[in-house]
């Protein structure tokens, strides 16, 4: 692969705007833990997609 071209910009490259408030995920140098720490999930996982259509 090659690398990509300089833009021009002032900012480093690895430099972004705020850091996200996430667990660990592939980037983790944009990472930041919240103070409380890692909250275990407990309890039933969400329902995903749209949700249940009213019966009539």
């Amino acid at each position: 692969m090659t690398e990509p071209e300089e833009s021009g910009e002032e900012n480093p490259r690895d430099e972004r705007a705020e850091p996200i408030l996430a667990p660990p995920t592939a980037n983790p140098t944009r990472v930041r833990v919240p103070p409380e720490g890692l909250q275990p999930h407990t309890g039933e996982p969400e329902p995903s997609g749209p949700p249940p259509a009213e019966e009539a």
